[in-house]
């Protein structure tokens, strides 16, 4: 059986989430014969046997552009990676479509014009079922047999042609389009296209162009006349033109893509944006995996230095004449730029470099001119959401707003006002993190669908909420993490979700928040006979009547009478939370199959309790977490099963950065730390997301260095381990250098591994590697003393 997707175990990728992806396995129901989870489990299951059920699980949900085809795929044991097709007007009829099956029909294909119906129909049933044992042990041994042979090609990615309910997409490096009302295989017609850069190719609204940079410029090919037409001219090393340099992309697009470039509706202009990288600094990244060493420079403008300067340019497909926006007013940011749903204008959004003022223009594209239509401020920072979405045939439209603390939505209108608030409360309208969907607005019905904390901090719920005003309705009624994500036309929607008794589960919803089928799920006796771990949520109060979320993970055969290490695990940053009710942990399991308890906690600073609980660290990071921390270290300590002298703490990234402050600005409160990919020295960091938070560099030197574990190496007094991919271009090693040589310098002993050509996440193989030595770094630190063994 071999139906796993090439992934991270761990999946340590955004900024935000890295360690939330932890809780990738799901929970299990005690059995009589259980098997430890262990880094084995989670890195080497082939080598153990096991199989993951969560690769079975369909992905790449994609709605069709009209009406409310859904289109995914499937690991299939039989059929290796599958293409499915459904209409949720009928749930339990799903069109298959499979690789040999396209495979076997290229030759037919070649010979007609209007296409050919693949051979073998099959019931989604019957393509997605497991195979029996004996048939699963001869396919891997023939898979064995054949390893060095060249893989057989499969379905790519499907898109969905804009104008026509097909599906496009590659196999074997040819194009090919898929009618599933006609169950017919088709050539896809277009020329091939240039050469494009990465992720910017987007096609037009009426699917006749497809617009992509090439050489920092601006292209776009008609297909009819089969002719590229070259927008920009002025692309250079320095001059970006619709395309984002790197920091945007990391700190303001959430790494969802380069792409800086907008089209119109109507498919016959295109706004986009002009950076100017001159006198960025640079970055050296070096490739050492060859005699010769490659080093790359990075443009990254760090705190307190220049920023790639923009403008917005709109370009016409006929005249090929850039007009230059006047906004009227300086700028230091331009972000979500966005067409009307009539394309009479466009809006825009510019910050300042303090990020205390965001402005919202309307942009008419004939004159070029922005009008400023919404301002906000804070005496903190402003955070920054999405374009507002226009109810279609009025000049309405949603916008997210932190006016009274708790980010809400408003319904504004573009003749000006204050806007109406369509929620209130001491709750958030909830981000969904990288790539994720926040809201959807359904014009017709004049409803705004939302992820919400209503229900508590920890939770993620969707609710929906007229436009006339009114109390919102929620939705998803089981406790836990939810999501959403709508087709076109507002039909039907797609909740993933998790919490710690389903791992994951996967159901296709109507409106009302019913459930019309489930697409998958992994059940807790899915895994088994392996067991992972259920946390205990807590509150711990602090002062002036402050609760904190914590969790706790004991082992299977915990012994109140025992008195047992702790290791907390810390993220800390206002982009995350680690308390959160959603699948278990395969680490923290690990953990506590050691012997350890597993303590979460969030501290002031961090997302899903509004502006009081973030504001408060604004221009220091450090003092009011560390407080925080120390009454939740107390809390555990009153605990009479918890070893008070050995207390371990680690994260990664942020969480990195946050365990070094914690055992050098509270040495004696942990043991030991480990700390992964950790920024050291504020100043290091990129100018975006630091100067959002601890403010311009000139202002605020005193709190750059009381947030920066590297002015209080010399405070250490636990062990520490510090561990750093060399190639990392977004916290740089140079961070892990000055704080080794400042640990030297000040006589503190600590462990340092670094991964040569491994990025922030340190993927691959070598993850193992890191978890392993985490594992015994804790073993040997907070050792005994293991009298709770």
């Amino acid at each position: 059986m071999n139906r796993r997707r090439d992934r991270p175990a761990l999946g340590f990728v955004p900024l935000v989430l890295l360690l939330l992806a932890i809780a990738l396995p799901g929970p299990i129901q005690a059995q009589e014969e259980s098997k430890e989870v262990s880094l084995e489990w989670i890195y080497k299951k082939d080598d153990l046997g096991v199989e993951d059920p969560r690769d079975a699980l369909p992905y790449g949900f994609r709605w069709s552009p009209q009406g409310h085809l859904l289109a995914f795929q499937q690991e299939t044991d039989r059929h290796g990676t599958i293409l499915v097709v459904m209409d949720p007007d009928k749930p339990d009829e799903r069109v298959v479509l499979t690789a040999a099956q396209v495979g076997e029909s290229l030759e037919k294909l070649e010979e007609s014009e209007d296409g050919v119906a693949p051979s073998g129909r099959l019931d989604y049933a019957v393509a997605t079922a497991e195979a029996p044992p004996e048939e699963d042990a001869e396919e891997e041994a023939e898979s064995e047999e054949e390893e060095e042979e060249e893989e057989e090609p499969s379905i790519g990615r499907p898109s969905w042609l804009e104008e026509e309910n097909r599906l496009r997409f590659t196999y074997d490096k040819r194009r090919l389009q898929f009618d599933p009302a006609s169950y017919r295989l088709l050539p896809d017609p277009d020329p091939e296209l240039p050469d494009a850069d990465g992720e910017n190719l987007e096609r037009s609204p009426d699917d006749r162009y497809a617009a992509y940079t090439s050489d920092n410029d601006l292209y776009v090919f008609d297909f009819e006349n089969a002719k590229e037409l070259r927008l920009t001219d002025s692309g250079s090393e320095t001059i970006l033109n619709g395309k984002f340099p790197w920091v945007y992309w990391e700190e303001l697009m959430w790494r969802r893509s380069y792409r800086a470039f907008w089209w119109r509706p109507q498919a016959d202009a295109i706004a986009f944006l002009q950076f100017d990288e001159d006198g960025i600094s640079t970055y050296p990244i070096t490739d050492f995996s060859n005699p010769v060493p490659e080093t790359h420079t990075q443009k990254y403008p760090k705190v307190g230095t220049k920023n790639p300067t923009v403008r917005l340019g709109i370009v016409g497909l006929s005249a090929r004449e850039t007009r230059w926006v006047d906004l009227g007013e300086p700028h230091e940011y331009i972000i979500f730029v966005d067409w009307l749903p009539d394309g009479s204008a466009l809006t825009v959004q510019t910050l300042n470099r303090a990020q205390n003022r965001l402005q919202l223009y309307l942009v008419d594209p004939v004159t070029a001119r922005g009008e400023k239509i919404v301002e906000e401020t804070r005496d903190t920072w402003v955070d920054v959401f999405e374009p507002p979405r226009f109810v279609e045939g009025t000049n309405e439209f949603i916008w997210l707003s932190e006016r009274t603390d708790f980010r809400h939505l408003y319904l504004y209108s573009t003749s000006g006002g204050e806007g109406k608030p369509l929620t209130s409360g001491e709750w958030v309208v909830a981000q969904p993190g990288f790539g994720g969907r926040s809201l959807h607005l359904d014009s017709e019905r004049r409803r705004v669908y939302f992820l919400s904390t209503q229900v508590s901090p920890i939770e993620r719920h969707v609710y929906s909420v007229s436009l006339r005003g009114g109390r919102p309705s929620r939705l998803t009624k089981t406790a836990g993490t939810h999501s959403l994500n709508f087709s076109n036309d507002g039909a039907y929607w797609i909740d993933s979700w998790s919490n710690t008794d389903v791992e994951r589960r996967i159901d296709l919803m109507d409106p009302d928040g019913r459930v019309v089928a489930r697409l998958g799920e992994v059940l807790p006796e899915d895994d088994a006979p392996y067991r992972l771990a259920k946390p205990e949520f807590v509150t711990i109060p602090g002062e002036d009547g402050v609760e904190f979320h914590a969790s706790l993970l004991k082992p299977f055969d915990f012994d109140p009478a025992k008195r047992y290490p702790v290791i907390a695990y810390v993220y800390g940053e206002p982009a995350g939370q680690v308390v959160r009710n959603m699948g278990r942990s395969a680490f923290d399991t690990v953990l506590v199959n050691q012997g350890y308890l597993v303590f979460r906690f969030d501290a002031r600073g961090t997302p899903g309790r509004g502006r009081p609980w973030l504001d408060p660290i604004h221009k220091n990071q450090t003092d009011l977490p560390m407080e925080d921390w120390r009454a939740g270290v107390a809390w555990l300590k009153e605990l009479p099963y918890v070893d008070g002298d050995r207390l371990g703490v680690w994260g990664w990234s942020g969480g990195g950065t946050m365990t070094l402050n914690l055992m050098l600005r509270t040495p004696g409160l942990f043991h030991a730390g480990a700390a992964v990919a950790a920024v050291t020295d504020k100043r290091l960091y990129d100018t975006i997301y630091t100067e959002r938070y601890l403010g311009v560099l000139d202002d605020n030197e005193e709190g750059y260095k009381a947030s920066s574990p590297l002015f209080a190496a010399d405070r250490l007094e636990g062990e520490l381990l510090i561990a750093h991919g060399i190639s990392d271009d977004n916290v740089h090693v140079q961070n892990a250098y000055n704080m080794v040589e400042a640990l030297a310098e000040a006589e503190k002993d600590y462990q340092l591994y670094l991964y040569p050509q491994k990025g922030h996440g340190i993927g691959g193989d070598v993850q193992f590697h890191l978890f392993q030595r985490i594992l015994e770094f804790f073993e040997s630190a907070l050792a005994e003393k293991s009298a709770a063994r």
